[in-house]
């Protein structure tokens, strides 16, 4: 396979179901694209293929999406620009949406490798040539869908 194109779209809506707001709730956070094999190249120490083993990122980007508005990007990743060849039946596009806010906090406790945290807002995965959209709960959503098409050669 020589490029995936995938497709994105967020939206942020608030939902029938909440009350209304007297401000708008803007949304601002880092779209990232995973390239991803679910049965990974790489193994473990007993030889068994890692899970959704990470490819390359096929995007990472600052978004600023106003209420009610849609924020939509198409991504080309060759696969081969980041030294892999890949079968169709083996990867995945994962587009995950995370908050700009952040929490630190401690990767090895009680040791104090400190981090900073970003919630995920929305997340949706695909394999080539199909159409998936994350679930949300009532209230408020921002609602992620991936689109992904696979070129052969």
């Amino acid at each position: 396979m020589k490029t995936i194109i995938v497709g994105l779209a967020v939206l942020l809506l608030a939902s029938l179901a909440a009350p209304p707001r007297l401000v708008a709730d803007d949304y601002s956070g880092t779209i990232r694209v995973f390239i991803v094999e679910p049965v990974s190249r790489w193994a473990d120490g007993n030889g068994a293929a890692y899970g959704f083993g990470l490819l390359d990122f096929a995007l990472v980007e600052d978004v600023e999406i106003k209420d009610y508005e849609a924020w939509e990007q198409t991504v080309v990743f060759n696969p081969g620009e980041s030294g892999f060849t890949v079968s169709p039946s083996n990867v995945m596009a994962q587009a995950v949406l995370f908050n700009a806010d952040f929490i630190e906090k401690d990767s090895y406790p009680p040791y104090g490798y400190l981090f900073d945290a970003h919630y995920t807002d929305a997340a949706a995965q695909v394999r080539p040539g199909q159409i998936s959209a994350n679930s949300t709960a009532l209230g408020f959503t921002h609602t992620a869908w991936v689109e992904q098409s696979g070129s052969g050669g």
